[in-house]
């Protein structure tokens, strides 16, 4: 499959995000969902799904600014 995974080492902080609805996935069982059962939550890795308003229908979520704000607290939690 294209999308199953994450491919980064076991220790590395991942914070995976994505809108329910993103207009760039194909609505199948394979491209659906999210990465929380990739990510190790005891090192800090997370996953957010956008599921209400305009952020849920979304694929460039790094244009918003609640969006920014959670991956710059994400990084500053874990810069090294």
């Amino acid at each position: 499959m294209e999308y199953e995974g994450v491919l980064a080492p076991a220790n590395e902080p991942v914070l995976a995000l994505v809108a329910e609805d993103d207009p760039w996935y194909e609505d199948s069982a394979w491209t659906s969902g999210d990465c929380s059962e990739y990510l190790d939550p005891a090192n800090g890795s997370k996953s957010i799904v956008f599921r209400d308003g305009q952020l849920s229908h979304r694929h460039a979520l790094l244009e918003n600014k609640q969006v920014q704000k959670i991956v710059l607290q994400f990084l500053n939690e874990h810069k090294r």
